[in-house]
């Protein structure tokens, strides 16, 4: 098994530092900025021998600390802007990837932990600021994904001699599977919904292929020996499940069955196991195919806290990325010798416990269908808040989970309620319910939630702010046309191509960009083309060296901020800090 990355990131995908409208000695601003400082220092990626960790700080987008997990070293440096952070096998190295403002794509790093020093690594830079690395077992080579003018490339690196090889494979997506079989084999998918297995052998260039006829759609796979793991389904309506496809003989086996998705599966490095993790109602809930651990795994895992496995160190040590409805995420060291479970940082015990929310199925008659959503009330100890943000997720292909999110724990310690729904094209349901991806549709769920709200939390539309991020921002501004008494829209890095010319300019419309992102000249424009971008009741702000995932603290403290300064101003924080 190839290097794990503990990966902080939340399913909403991700959010990516100094803003030019920053609230210096505003009492909310630092208020919110202590908050978001207990989650730090956070492992996000360890080595593969799990000796020497990645984390985030608070306003570095990333610091790396080598040594134990214990008593971990600061290197100094604190260049990495995005989450593509991979070890070499060697563990002495990262590899990463950094905004080039000059070209606006991004460049490829090697960072030598010892020396504290980094090179740029000679291989076609990308616009995809989320990459896949993959290294050959011993290192030699590098398998990197690059996508320029809509096209996605395989490239392999010589990471020794530091060539690059003369053949590059396209696929038809940038989030395309690919795995080294052994040093020289390396196995891809080129189109996740035609799929037909790929394995190029390095040192001669022979490709091969193996087609996957009965599968209607393959996710991701892992490589074992001759044996392949893969995460998919057969049919459009299933959920996925995982398959065990044998390269010798052709032949494919049904491994897993159930009314949930699997998202992973990967086989054991120490034993003829495999673990998957299954997304449950949003919450990862980790199985192996050995009695004997799965039955420790369903021990330590409760209704509340699931996990997936992110590191084997040895036959009976494994690292595990909890997962958590009532506090941030973390990693654990679980020993399957004497059931022992410790975590690696203690941030669920800094004081950031929440509720769990309340998980709904609201109605949308108008559509004839449920929208999958969650509930959490405002912390607020005084009385019942009606000021509420209807929190809109991107991708379309993603999904707003009911785990803990700095986003929920601010909002509702300031007094807001917080709905997250997953609107029709989410993922983490019925493949029938992805396949609905209609921007009608959407906004008619949407609609429908400020409904359920009304009529059911009796909470009046001028209390609820959309608040969309990425491709919910455009449904966010598209949806706020349809309530004419809207309380607010916000955009997280809201993209679209353009903004409605009929927009009521009573609505107060807050926008929040990254300066490096691709698509920030564009929303000016769009912005300043519809009289909005200086107006009185639409307020933008444009952060510098951000992209389209904001990642320092002092960027969230800004927009939380704002938020609560603009909708609720007279919120009182509800935890003692």
């Amino acid at each position: 098994m190839q290097t794990k990355l503990f990966l902080w990131v939340w399913p909403w995908l991700i959010w990516s530092l100094v803003s030019c409208d920053t609230v210096k000695g505003d009492n909310i601003h630092d208020e919110v900025l202590a908050v978001i400082d207990r989650q730090y220092p956070a492992p996000v990626s360890s080595s593969l021998d799990g000796t020497k960790f990645l984390k985030k700080s608070r306003d570095s987008a990333f610091s790396l600390y080598a040594g134990e997990a214990s008593q971990s070293s600061l290197v100094d440096y604190s260049g990495f802007t995005q989450l593509s952070l991979t070890w070499h096998p060697n563990g002495k190295e990262v590899v990463f990837q950094e905004y080039n403002p000059d070209s606006g794509i991004y460049d490829l790093f090697g960072l030598d932990i010892d020396k504290r020093s980094r090179q740029r690594i000679a291989i076609p830079p990308s616009e995809n600021c989320i990459p896949s690395i993959e290294f050959s077992k011993s290192g030699r080579y590098m398998a990197y994904m690059a996508t320029r003018n809509s096209s996605s490339r395989i490239y392999v690196y010589d990471y020794i001699d530091n060539v690059l090889m003369d053949d590059s494979y396209v696929v038809q997506s940038p989030y395309s599977s690919f795995q080294w079989k052994d040093d020289s084999s390396l196995i891809f998918i080129e189109d996740s919904l035609r799929p037909v297995i790929m394995k190029v052998d390095i040192d001669d260039g022979t490709l091969s292929s193996y087609p996957l006829d009965d599968f209607s759609e393959v996710s991701n796979f892992t490589v074992n020996h001759n044996w392949i793991l893969l995460t998919g389904r057969l049919k459009n309506e299933e959920y996925f499940q995982c398959f065990k496809f044998d390269l010798g003989s052709g032949t494919t086996e049904k491994l897993t069955e159930g009314d949930f998705n699997v998202t992973e599966c990967t086989y054991s490095n120490y034993g003829p196991y495999y673990y998957y993790t299954r997304n449950e109602k949003g919450l990862p809930r980790l199985y192996c195919s050995d009695l004997r651990i799965d039955s420790i795994i369903q021990d330590v895992s409760t209704a509340t806290k699931g996990y997936q496995l992110s590191l084997e160190l040895s036959k009976d040590d494994v690292y595990l990325m909890g997962y958590s409805l009532n506090a941030p995420m973390g990693i654990e060291h679980l020993n399957l010798g004497n059931r022992d479970i410790k975590p690696i940082n203690t941030i669920g015990e800094r004081g950031l416990e929440m509720p769990a929310p309340e998980f709904l199925n609201i109605e949308n008659h108008a559509a004839n269908t449920l929208v999958k959503a969650f509930f959490w009330p405002s912390n607020n100890n005084v009385a019942a808040s009606e000021k509420t943000v209807l929190y809109i997720h991107g991708g379309p292909f993603l999904q707003s989970t009911p785990m803990w999110s700095e986003m929920v724990y601010v909002l509702t310690q300031y007094g807001f309620n917080v709905l997250s729904i997953n609107y029709q094209g989410s993922s983490g349901y019925s493949n029938s319910y992805a396949l609905k991806n209609k921007v009608p549709n959407q906004i008619s769920d949407i609609v429908a939630s400020i409904h359920f709200l009304e009529d059911h939390k009796q909470i009046g539309a001028e209390d609820i702010i959309l608040m969309g991020s990425s491709y919910g921002g455009m449904l966010a501004a598209k949806a706020g046309r349809y309530v004419s008494n809207i309380g607010g829209v916000v955009l997280i890095s809201g993209d679209m191509d353009s903004f409605p010319r009929d927009w009521n300019t009573d609505i107060m419309l807050l926008g929040f960009y990254g300066e490096m992102d691709p698509i920030s000249e564009k929303m000016k424009f769009i912005f300043n083309d519809v009289g909005l971008l200086n107006s009185k009741n639409a307020q933008f702000t444009f952060f510098e060296k951000e992209g389209h995932l904001f990642h320092r603290s002092t960027t969230w403290a800004n927009i939380y901020s704002k938020i609560i300064n603009t909708f609720h101003s007279n919120a009182i924080f509800q935890t003692k800090l």
